[in-house]
């Protein structure tokens, strides 16, 4: 089993950029289409996307790292678990606390967009 582990790692990281692209800015030509099919038509909020993008990875990390130890022949316990979820707590609080004073060093600080009115044309 031990040659597949580092296929599945290449595997799996290469999911773990492509999970990365749910959490991007739709442009405004999907906005509108989103718009048109009467779905939500705007981008979700930069920070939650940001702690959201976080935790979906060092999630999806920790389920390769688990997968890594019961492939390689050991039995999973209770304290494998723990530590993992103690991982994803504490890159979670990482995120935050790193998060804004990052975005605001790169000039990356949220401005509201405004809505407009949608453009309505009427018969004169």
């Amino acid at each position: 089993m031990t040659p597949t582990v580092s296929l599945l790692n290449m595997a799996m990281y290469t999911a773990a950029g492509f999970i990365a692209f749910i959490f991007t800015d739709r442009s405004p030509q999907q906005l509108e289409f989103r718009r048109s099919q009467g779905r939500s038509g705007y981008n979700m909020n930069p920070l939650l996307r940001t702690v959201l993008c976080c935790l979906l990875l060092i999630v999806l990390y920790n389920g390769v790292n688990l997968m890594k130890i019961y492939l390689s022949g050991y039995e999973l316990v209770t304290v494998h678990f723990t530590r993992a979820l103690l991982s994803v707590v504490l890159t979670e609080l990482l995120c935050l606390l790193l998060m804004m004073p990052l975005r605001l060093l790169l000039g990356l600080h949220y401005v509201p967009l405004r809505r407009e009115k949608p453009v309505r044309y009427e018969k004169a």
